[in-house]
């Protein structure tokens, strides 16, 4: 296997699109073995790359825990986050998983550093 660990940094930069966004609820929560999977809605702050979005609240597919994934991405409502996405409002939203690894980052110290670097994110 020759896969490789990219940084949070190399990942972005491969993103379709980054955002930071707020979870504000979750739909079509489905329960199996491992957890629950759901479409987060989420209101978007900031779009750091990429075109922006028509309309806010955005639906995010394929959240939490899906059984064939080597990923989750588990958001709770009510907190923030930085998420590399794919996909349009005419098609299904999702998180861009770069790499094979996550693509959902909470809002904390560290990463607003990652991301004011690479994107100027405190002077938007």
């Amino acid at each position: 296997m020759n896969w490789i660990h990219q940084t949070v940094e190399q990942r972005a930069a491969m993103a379709h699109k980054v955002v930071y966004a707020t979870d504000v609820g979750h739909q079509n929560v489905v329960m199996n073995p491992l957890g629950a999977s759901y479409n987060g809605q989420f209101d978007v702050h900031c779009v750091l790359k990429g075109d922006a979005f028509q309309s806010n609240p955005v639906t995010v597919a394929d959240m939490g825990i899906i059984p064939h994934l080597c990923t989750s991405h588990t958001v709770k409502e009510g907190r923030s986050y930085f998420l590399f996405l794919m996909g349009s409002e005419e098609e299904v939203v999702t998180v861009h998983e770069v790499n094979y690894e996550i693509g959902v980052f909470d809002d904390l110290e560290g990463y607003r550093e990652i991301f004011d670097r690479e994107f100027e994110f405190y002077s938007r």
